[in-house]
C-alpha cells in the first residue's frame, strides 16, 4: 500500500484525497498507530498491528485482523440521494425552459399517491447519511487527528473538496431547512409554482444561498463520487482515471445546473 503524505490516523472521507492515489478499494492511509480505529469513506478498519492485514469484501464492509465487520451507509445513501439531485434537477430545469410544462408536471407529481412515503423515505435516507457522517467526523477529532492533507496528484481542488465535505454538507442542510419552509410548508396551489418560486428568488439573499448550495452541491459530489466507487470496492487502477474524469463531470453539470437555475429565473424575475 502506497503511503499518503502525512496521513494520521482517524481520518474519513471528508479528511482524505480520495483521489490521491490510484489504487483499489483498500483504505488510503497508511496508519502509524497500533491498535487504534481509523475511518474511511464507506467502512471502519482496526488494525491490531500496523500493517496488519485487511481487505474490503463486494459490499463495503471492512474486515480487519480478527474479523471484526463494520458496514458504513455513507456511500449507499449518497448514491440514492445523488438519483434524487438527478430527478428533481431535471424537474426544477423546465421551470427555466418551459414553465407550463413545469406548472403541469408539479400538479401531476403533487397528485400522485406514493409522494408522501416517497418523501419519508428520503428523508430517512438523508438522515441516516448525515448520523453516519458525523458520527465518523466525532470519531476522527476523539482519535486526535490533526494531519494536514497534501495531494500526491497535485491536484488542489480534489483536496479542497475532500477537506471541506462536511461544510458543504452542512451548507446543503441549511438549504434544505430553508427550501422546504418556502416551497413545501405549505406547498404553493396549483398552477402557482413558478410564482412562488418568482416571489422567493426576488430576494437576493434567497438567491445567494442557492446558488452556495449549488456550489456546495457540486463540491460533495466532486468528492463523493470517486470516493464512494472507492468504497465500494469499484475503484481499480484500470478504470480510475476514467472514474475520475467521469464523476467530476457529472459534478459540474449537477452543481452547475442547481446554480444556474435559481440564477436564470431570478434574472427573469428582474426583467
Amino acid at each position: 500500500m502506497a503511503p499518503l503524505q502525512r496521513i494520521d490516523t482517524g481520518l474519513n472521507q471528508a479528511g482524505i484525497d480520495q483521489g490521491a492515489t490510484d489504487a483499489p478499494a483498500e483504505h488510503p492511509a497508511e496508519q502509524k498507530a497500533n491498535g487504534l480505529e481509523v475511518a474511511g469513506h464507506g467502512q471502519k478498519i482496526r488494525r491490531d498491528r500496523p500493517g496488519g492485514p485487511h481487505r474490503i469484501d463486494f459490499t463495503g464492509v471492512a474486515i480487519v485482523g480478527s474479523g471484526r465487520q463494520l458496514f458504513s451507509w455513507i456511500a449507499p445513501t449518497g448514491l440514492i440521494l445523488v438519483l434524487f439531485l438527478v430527478l428533481h434537477l431535471g424537474g426544477v430545469a423546465l421551470a427555466v425552459i418551459n414553465p407550463g410544462v413545469f406548472e403541469a408536471y408539479a400538479m401531476a407529481l403533487h397528485a400522485k399517491s406514493w409522494l408522501p412515503a416517497v418523501e419519508l423515505a428520503l428523508a430517512g435516507v438523508a438522515l441516516v447519511h448525515l448520523a453516519r457522517t458525523v458520527a465518523k467526523v466525532i470519531a476522527n477529532r476523539q482519535a486526535g487527528n490533526d494531519a494536514a492533507l497534501v495531494s500526491r496528484r497535485a491536484d488542489p481542488l480534489a483536496a479542497l473538496a475532500a477537506r471541506t465535505a462536511p461544510w458543504s454538507g452542512g451548507v446543503l442542510l441549511v438549504f434544505l431547512v430553508v427550501h422546504l419552509n418556502q416551497l413545501r410548508w405549505p406547498r404553493p396551489g396549483a398552477g402557482l409554482e413558478v410564482a412562488r418560486l418568482a416571489e422567493v428568488l426576488a430576494a437576493p439573499w434567497a438567491v445567494a444561498l442557492y446558488g452556495a448550495a449549488g456550489l456546495a452541491v457540486g463540491l460533495h459530489l466532486f468528492h463523493g463520487g470517486e470516493a464512494a466507487h472507492r468504497s465500494l470496492g469499484l475503484l481499480e487502477p484500470a478504470n480510475a482515471g476514467r472514474i475520475r474524469r467521469a464523476t467530476r463531470a457529472f459534478a459540474l453539470v449537477v452543481g452547475g445546473g442547481f446554480a444556474l437555475v435559481p440564477l436564470v429565473l431570478a434574472t427573469q424575475v428582474v426583467r
